[in-house]
């Protein structure tokens, strides 16, 4: 590779903490969904998001 070796492990290093960051949304999103009060609260405000998409339409 072309790269000088600070840069190569710059980019591994970049790569790597993104691949964390992107674990810990999947981990919270698979414990949202199991939680049963969160599901509740989800669709309780997507009730309210559609009527007010119904109220604008009007």
């Amino acid at each position: 590779m072309s790269l000088p070796k600070n840069k190569l492990i710059e980019n591994a290093l970049r790569i790597y903490l993104d691949h964390l960051r992107r674990s810990e949304y999947v981990k919270s999103f698979r414990q949202a969904g199991e939680d049963e009060d969160m599901t509740l609260m989800a669709e309780e405000g997507m009730g309210d998001y559609l009527k007010q998409l119904d109220d604008e339409a009007r």
